[in-house]
């Protein structure tokens, strides 16, 4: 069966304007009608959640808190879950408020003994647990009050499990011991049993609110509980709403809150350590692919690209980081084959390099393009090239609107490209303005994160020798070697320069022997930058093969000044030859064949978003 695509979920036409009036629909007293005006314009405009105590979604995803910090080593820093605060820590007890939790609960238990009493009840234990500090999460969870809600979700009224599922989704947004008395008392499968319930054909906030529940629990600290919705096949039933959005009788407003919770939601089952095994999400792919091609709305792109972040990032190895990033760009019909050159410009790339230059989407985007150049894949870098990544990352380098962490991930994607293949490297090169960005950042850089990065670029293609060196200033690449060696005290890095100065120094003597002079003009500009000294210095180093280059360069070219007494014996210790790309994952493991030649693997009876 063809699986419908976003675009088609959503109807309507995304350039015409609509304007929607809202009432909403829990009958509880004292809470009155709730109308709301939401004019759209091109979807750019993000809908606002019901004004009458907004819940309190544990949305570790949300923004400011997928800040890419500085990487321990080879790369950018892992994406972890954000511990939840809101309900660890509850005011001091009203006693009069736990008294009234208390008399509430116990009304939704003897709901047959009064008609009306359920719901009247639900609604104001809802507003309760919907303060925007400390809700009371814990009296209820004493007052035995869980399960009873969760009984709730089963009832015939849609207006019952409406608001039993809005209380629910505030009780999940507490600790992660709150959270199991939800788990224990059944709230997965009942929510489940509602999603898949005819009540939801009309009724897009219940379905909207029951996405909630599941996506708090998905974003707790504790991955168990994700994967508890694992264990329980959340996927599958996602994916059969997803195959139903068509035949519901919703509005335009309804069907783009429920999406955009639906990514939002998916999002979080694809995040945390450990991450999820690839069978388990592998379907996500063809979702988060179908949102960046069938939507401008800017929370579900964002959302969306997070999701593929967490995906690829989720890898175990290398190996099964390039298994991810071929799925990415295999999904949705896109054709990739990571075994054959990179043919025509993939259209998926060119939409995210695009979201770069938008504000609300830098981060995720930015990313995702630096994880895909990170991978060991020739080829998946290479189309990251074609998309116009490069004019995206000087952008970025070169943005004083930036922060220091983005552009510092910026020059990082440009490191490794220039680590890649020699013509990755060449087409840095070729880049417009792209090699002066890299210069000028090493030298006045705002932070010394990028400032390191750009250093590593510049030694990536000066140690590939003269055919590279020769398009350069030479002296002005060796002054900015020196300079990014002084003070530094990264050995990998240390290392690299030398390599580099070595590098810039054969180009200087094979420069004097095709003009014929008598002395490389390099060494004296290397003894006026300041070079000797801090070759002298690493001398000292503790890293063996500091040591030994420093040696070497001063025996070979500055044998006067060079102290005899540290002159090396005559074997020399190998050479580190090309500068590896460096990755978020530390650790290269052993793993079976992959499939990556065939594509993505069989996924018998799952399912597959998108068309």
């Amino acid at each position: 069966a063809r699986w419908p695509k976003l675009h088609e979920i959503l109807v309507e036409s995304w350039d015409i304007a609509f304007t929607f009036v809202i009432v909403g629909m829990a009958p509880a007293a004292n809470t009155g009608t709730m109308v709301e005006v939401q004019c759209l314009k091109g979807m750019a405009r993000p809908l606002r959640r019901r004004a009458d105590g907004a819940a309190s979604l544990r949305r570790s995803a949300a923004e400011g808190q997928q800040v890419v910090q500085k990487r321990i080593s080879g790369g950018m820093a892992r994406l972890g879950v954000v511990p939840t605060v809101c309900s660890a820590v509850e005011s001091a007890a009203d006693p009069a408020k736990v008294a009234h939790v208390r008399e509430l609960v116990a009304a939704i238990k003897t709901a047959d003994s009064e008609p009306g009493q359920p719901l009247r009840a639900l609604s104001e234990l809802r507003r309760f647990l919907s303060v925007e500090a400390f809700p009371p999460v814990q009296a209820v969870v004493d007052a035995e009050g869980i399960a009873p809600l969760v009984a709730c979700l089963g009832n015939s009224s849609t207006a019952v499990q409406l608001e039993a599922a809005w209380a629910l989704t505030n009780a999940a947004s507490g600790t992660s011991a709150q959270t199991t008395v939800l788990i224990e008392a059944g709230v997965i499968q009942s929510i489940f049993a509602v999603l898949a319930s005819p009540n939801i054909t009309e009724r897009s906030d219940l379905c909207d609110q029951c996405l909630c529940v599941l996506g708090n629990i998905a974003g707790d600290t504790d991955v168990g509980f994700r994967d508890a919705l694992f264990h329980e096949d959340v996927i599958t039933h996602l994916g059969r709403l997803y195959d139903r959005l068509l035949t519901f009788n919703w509005d335009l407003h309804g069907r783009i809150h429920v999406l955009r919770n639906l990514t939002w939601l998916l999002g979080s089952l694809c995040r945390g350590r450990p991450a999820p095994k690839l069978e388990h999400v592998d379907a996500v792919f063809d979702f988060f692919v179908n949102v960046l091609r069938g939507t401008d709305d800017p929370q579900m792109l964002c959302e969306a690209l997070w999701g593929l972040c967490y995906l690829l990032e989720g890898a175990q190895n290398n190996e099964d980081g390039v298994v991810r990033a071929v799925r990415m760009l295999s999904a949705c019909g896109f054709t990739f084959d990571q075994n054959q050159p990179a043919g025509e410009t993939h259209p998926l790339l060119v939409k995210i390099v695009h979201y770069v230059q938008r504000k609300d989407m830098l981060q995720p985007s930015l990313r995702l393009l630096c994880t895909l150049v990170s991978m060991p894949a020739v080829n998946v870098t290479e189309c990251v090239i074609g998309a116009g990544a490069l004019t995206a990352f000087k952008s970025v380098l070169l943005d004083t609107q930036a922060t220091p962490q983005m552009r510092g991930d910026a020059a990082w994607a440009l490191s490794n490209i220039s680590a890649g293949t020699k013509e990755q490297a060449q087409h840095l090169m070729d880049a417009n303005g792209t090699w002066e960005a890299i210069c000028k950042m090493l030298e006045k850089g705002p932070a010394h994160r990028v400032k390191h990065e750009c250093a590593w670029a510049i030694t990536n293609i000066a140690k590939r020798g003269s055919p590279m060196i020769s398009q350069l200033d030479s002296r002005k690449v060796l002054i900015l070697v020196i300079g990014a060696l002084k003070g530094e005290s990264d050995s990998a890095l240390q290392r690299a320069l030398l390599d580099a100065g070595e590098a810039l120094l054969k180009h200087g003597d094979e420069q004097a022997v095709s003009k014929g002079l008598m002395k490389n003009s390099l060494l004296a500009l290397a003894e006026q930058a300041g070079f000797l000294e801090e070759l002298h210095s690493l001398q000292h180093a503790d890293k063996e093969g500091v040591y030994w280059k420093a040696v070497q360069i001063l025996s070979t070219w500055f044998e006067d000044a060079a102290d005899r007494e540290n002159e090396p014996p005559k074997m020399q210790p190998p050479t580190m030859e090309g500068t590896p790309k460096r990755t978020p994952n530390k650790e290269r493991c052993a793993v079976a064949p992959s499939a990556i030649s065939g594509g993505s693997p069989i996924r018998p009876a799952a399912y597959k978003f998108g068309a």
